[in-house]
C-alpha cells in the first residue's frame, strides 16, 4: 500500500475509533506532506474530526465552526470518495450542525452524535 493510503486508512481507523485529535494529526500529516488531487475532501475529514475533538472538549463554538465549515467541502465528494459512503457521512455531519445550534451548552455527548465514516456499497 502506498504510503498515502496508509496515512488516509490509519486516520480513518482513528476516526471509526473515536480518536478523533489522533486522526486530525494523521490526516494534517497527509495534507500537509502530500500533494494529493483530493486534497479538499482531506481537509474536510480533518476538520470533521476536529469538530468531534471540539464536542469532547465541551467548546461548542469549536465544534459549530468546524462542523460549518466541514459540510460545503464533504458535500462535493457525494455520494462518495476514496471507496467511502459521504451521502452517509454529509447527512449525518449535517444532523449534528443543526443540533450544535439548537443548544447553549455542550453538557454530555449523546452517543448518537458519534458516526463512523463507513465503505460506500
Amino acid at each position: 500500500m502506498h504510503s498515502t493510503d496508509t496515512l488516509f486508512y490509519n486516520g480513518l481507523q482513528l476516526f471509526n475509533s473515536r480518536e478523533f485529535y489522533k486522526a486530525h494529526d494523521v490526516w494534517e500529516e497527509l495534507w500537509s506532506d502530500y500533494k494529493l488531487p483530493d486534497s479538499l475532501f482531506v481537509q474536510a475529514l480533518i476538520q470533521l474530526a476536529v469538530g468531534f475533538y471540539h464536542m469532547e472538549c465541551r467548546n461548542l463554538n469549536g465544534a459549530r465552526g468546524l462542523f460549518k465549515k466541514t459540510i460545503p467541502k464533504l458535500a462535493k465528494f457525494v455520494p462518495e470518495q476514496r471507496g467511502l459512503n459521504i451521502a452517509s457521512v454529509l447527512y449525518k455531519a449535517e444532523k449534528n450542525y443543526k443540533f450544535l445550534r439548537s443548544i447553549d451548552a455542550i453538557k454530555d455527548i449523546d452517543d448518537w452524535l458519534y458516526f463512523r465514516i463507513d465503505d460506500a456499497k
